[in-house]
C-alpha cells in the first residue's frame, strides 16, 4: 500500500525512503555507547515492536527520512536524541528496555504533533544553542531520576507522566525559549513542590498558568529568566518558613504573586544587596511570619482555611501595590498584621469573631496606617515610657469595652451581628486615623467610643441604628 516509499526507478541499492530509515533505526539502536555511558540492551521482539512503530510513523511522514535536522534525518535525530539523554544517568537509577520503548514514543508523538521541538534556541548564561527537544529532556531526566525521595517504581512513572505533560501542555504550545522556561520553572528545585508520590498534575498546570501570565504581560523576562525564578523560590521559601504545613498554597501564592507583579512590575521589583527582590514577596513573608506567630498561652487567635489566607495574601498584596512604601518597609506589615492578632487576644474564645471580621480589620488597619503613620509608632505613656504601638493600643481597648464581661448579656448579643461589629471596626478604624496619632488624640476616641457604647448598653441609647448613627457623628 506504500510501494512509492519502498521502490524507486532511479534509485541504488539502499536509497528508498523505507529501506533508508531501516538503516537509520538499525544503527541507532545498535551502535554500542561510548565507555561508561549506558543505553538500554534491547531484545530482538523489543527492536522489533520499535522498528514496527516508527515504521507507520514514518509512513504518515516520510519527510522524517527526507528532511534534515542539524545534517541527520528527523528520524535519526530523534533517535539519537533519545538515546543521548539516557547518557548520564547513574547506574542506580537505570531502567529497563520496554521504558525506554515508551519513552521514545512519546518523544516520536510530541515531534509528530509539533515539529518544531526539533529546532534551535540559545539558552543559558552563555547563550549556547540547543535542540528544544534535546534540553527538555535533559531537564526532565536531571529532575525524575536525580530525585533522591522517589521510590524506583515511582520514578519511572514520575519520569512517564513529566515527558507527557512537557510535551502535552508546555512545547506543544510553545516550542520555543518560552516553552523551555516553563518547563524550567515547573522543574526549579527551589518550588518546593512536591512530587515524590507523583506528578501533580492540578498542581503544574497551576503553575504553569500563572508563568504564562506574567511571561506573556512582560516578555522580556524570557531572557531575564532569574527574575522569574527568583519570585517563585522566595515565594517558596515564604510558605515553607512561616506556615510548612500549607504547601500546597505555593502555587496559587506564586499565581497571585505573578498577576500583581505583571501589572506593575516597573516599582514591584527592586534591588536589594545587588539582587532582584519583588516587594510583594517581602509583604508576603511578613504577612505569613504575623499569622504563624502563636498567641499568648490561652489566648484565642483566628485560623484561617487555604482560601482565607490567600484572601489575606492578596489583599496585602493590592495595598502593597497601592502604596509601594509598605513593600520597602516590610517590617511594618508584620508590626500591622500582628498587632491586629495580638489585641485580638483579649477577646473571650466563646466569643471569638468571624475570620471576615479579622480580614476586615487587616484591611482597615492598613488604610488607617496609610493615612496616619503614626499608628505604627509606640505611644508614649504618662510614665514616659512607651508602650505598645499605637494601633494596637488602639484595638486592644476597643475590644476590652466591647467584651467586656459586666456589659448587658442581651446587648453583648447584638453586638455579635457580624454586620455591626464591621460597622463599629469601620467607624473607630476612621476616627484614630483622622486624628493626631498620639496618645491624647487615641484616648479621645477610645473615650468617645466607650461612653457611647456605655449609653447603648444602659438603654441611653435605644438602638443599634442611634449607636451607630452617634459614632459616626463623632468622626
Amino acid at each position: 500500500s506504500n510501494i512509492e516509499l519502498f521502490w524507486e526507478e532511479d534509485a541504488g541499492p539502499g536509497q528508498t525512503i523505507m529501506i533508508s530509515a531501516l538503516q537509520e533505526m538499525l544503527t541507532a539502536l545498535g551502535t554500542k555507547p561510548a565507555v561508561g555511558q549506558w543505553r538500554p540492551k534491547l531484545s530482538n521482539s523489543q527492536i522489533l515492536d520499535i522498528v514496527y512503530g516508527m515504521t507507520e510513523n514514518i509512513v504518515q511522514n516520510p519527510a522524517w527520512v527526507t528532511a534534515k535536522v542539524d545534517d541527520q534525518s528527523i528520524l535519526s535525530k530523534i533517535l539519537n536524541t533519545t538515546l543521548g539523554a539516557l547518557v548520564h544517568i547513574p547506574p542506580h537509577q537505570r531502567f529497563s528496555a520496554d521504558t525506554f520503548s515508551n519513552l521514545l514514543q512519546l518523544n516520536i508523538k510530541a515531534v509528530a504533533g509539533s515539529p518544531k521541538i526539533l529546532n534551535r534556541v540559545n539558552w543559558g548564561t552563555d547563550d549556547e544553542e540547543v535542540m528544544i527537544l534535546d534540553k527538555a529532556l535533559d531537564l526532565i531526566y536531571a529532575f525524575s531520576i536525580n530525585e533522591k525521595e522517589v521510590t524506583p517504581l515511582g520514578r519511572i512513572e514520575l519520569l512517564t507522566e513529566l515527558v507527557q505533560f512537557s510535551f502535552d501542555a508546555i512545547l506543544k504550545s510553545n516550542p520555543n525559549k518560552k516553552g523551555l522556561l516553563l518547563l524550567d520553572l515547573l522543574l526549579f528545585k527551589d518550588t518546593a513542590l512536591d512530587f515524590s508520590n507523583g506528578f501533580n498534575r492540578e498542581m503544574g498546570n497551576q503553575l504553569l498558568a500563572s508563568a504564562l501570565e506574567i511571561l506573556d504581560a512582560r516578555t522580556e523576562l524570557v531572557v531575564e529568566d532569574h527574575i522569574i525564578k527568583n519570585i517563585i523560590s522566595d515565594t517558596a521559601h515564604a510558605i515553607r518558613t512561616n506556615v510548612i504545613d500549607r504547601q500546597d498554597l505555593i502555587p496559587e501564592v506564586v499565581r497571585l504573586v505573578f498577576a500583581h507583579t505583571a501589572d506593575n512590575i516597573d516599582f514591584v521589583l527592586q534591588k536589594k544587596n545587588d539582587r532582584s527582590v519583588n516587594l510583594l514577596v517581602l509583604g508576603l513573608k511578613e504577612t505569613l511570619q504575623a499569622v504563624a506567630a502563636k498567641p499568648t498561652t490561652g489566648r484565642w487567635k483566628p485560623q484561617f482555611s487555604n482560601s482565607q489566607l490567600l484572601d489575606i495574601v492578596d489583599m496585602v498584596s493590592k495595598e502593597i501595590v497601592t502604596n509601594p512604601e509598605w513593600g520597602r518597609n516590610e517590617k511594618m506589615i508584620s508590626q500591622l498584621v500582628g498587632s491586629v492578632f495580638t489585641s485580638l487576644e483579649t477577646v473571650p474564645s466563646g466569643k471569638a469573631i468571624p475570620n471576615a471580621i479579622v480580614r476586615t480589620l487587616i484591611q482597615q488597619g492598613f488604610r488607617a496606617a496609610s493615612t496616619q503613620k503614626k499608628l505604627l509608632l509606640p505611644v508614649e505613656m504618662q510614665s514616659g515610657q512607651t508602650g505598645q504601638i499605637a494601633i494596637q493600643y488602639s484595638l486592644e481597648q476597643f475590644f476590652i469595652t466591647i467584651y467586656d464581661d459586666n456589659n448587658n448579656e442581651q446587648k453583648t448579643w447584638e453586638i455579635g451581628n457580624s454586620e455591626v461589629i464591621y460597622s463599629l471596626v469601620d467607624y473607630f478604624m476612621t476616627a484614630i486615623s483622622t486624628g493626631a496619632g498620639d496618645k491624647p488624640a487615641l484616648d479621645q476616641v477610645i473615650g468617645n467610643f466607650r461612653k457611647s457604647f456605655q449609653d447603648y448598653q444602659q438603654n441611653t441609647i435605644a438602638s443599634i441604628d442611634e449607636l451607630l448613627i452617634t459614632l459616626e457623628g463623632m468622626v
